[in-house]
């Protein structure tokens, strides 16, 4: 609370929190983000280590609800418009009968 007080330099400013909070949350998620990219290269890289049958295949997805359509079963109104598009971006990895898929 010190550190949002000191930035905003009003504690009722509740746009200014919810920014602060939207801001550590983009850099939690670049972090994890960066762990887990770092994490496939590596293994990705030592074919020996797990096997010679490794595919990768990356994707990009339009997930965008339809107009007119409910996005949470109810829960939130239906959409009227759309003003930033939804995608979905991800990676495919194989190894014999086995299939990972990390999207985000």
């Amino acid at each position: 609370m010190d550190q949002i007080g000191r930035v905003c330099n009003r504690e009722d400013d509740a746009m200014c929190r919810r920014f602060l909070l939207l801001q550590s949350f983009t850099t939690s998620r670049f972090i994890c983000s960066l762990s887990c990219w770092l994490v496939i290269l590596t293994t990705a890289s030592d074919r020996r280590a797990i096997g010679a049958d490794l595919t990768l295949a990356s994707f990009r997805v339009d997930v965008t609800p339809p107009i007119g359509d409910g996005p949470c079963v109810g829960c939130m109104p239906k959409v009227g418009s759309i003003e930033h598009p939804l995608e979905m971006r991800g990676i495919v990895l194989r190894s014999g009968d086995d299939s990972y898929v990390i999207a985000a």
